[in-house]
């Protein structure tokens, strides 16, 4: 497999992922929005007291983001490139390639749960001081 034919299928890779993301969100806030619209249409048919609805529509609370987010995603890329060296530089093909760039992946999410992992306990260690 030559470099132009792993970067072309490495580019539709992600431009799908890309697509895949947008349309599943878009996807999802039309449910939300179409449940929160049904919910509402139910409490005005059957007149309920202003009380009674307030509790049944109650503001959603945004998540904490996660903060090791991208240190997660940037070793992920960071295993995928080395495994990708290092297929290269041993001339592996076919199937291999593909398993050494994922097991590369594998070694990106190892490691970085080690450095989430400190990240966290000197986190905690700051925040009792």
């Amino acid at each position: 497999m030559t470099g132009v034919e792993v970067g072309a299928i490495c580019a539709v890779m992600g431009i799908l992922c890309g697509i895949v993301a947008i349309v599943s969100g878009v996807i999802s806030e039309m449910k939300k929005n179409n449940n929160e619209r049904e919910i509402r249409r139910q409490i005005i048919e059957s007149k309920l007291d202003p009380e009674t609805a307030k509790v049944l529509i109650t503001p959603v609370v945004p998540k904490e983001k996660d903060p090791y987010g991208p240190l997660q995603g940037g070793c992920v890329l960071l295993g995928m490139f080395m495994g990708y060296l290092f297929a290269y530089f041993l001339e592996i093909g076919g199937i291999g390639f593909w398993i050494t760039i994922v097991g590369g992946m594998g070694f990106g999410l190892f490691v970085s749960f080690f450095i989430k992992r400190a990240l966290m306990k000197h986190d905690a260690e700051k925040k009792q001081k």
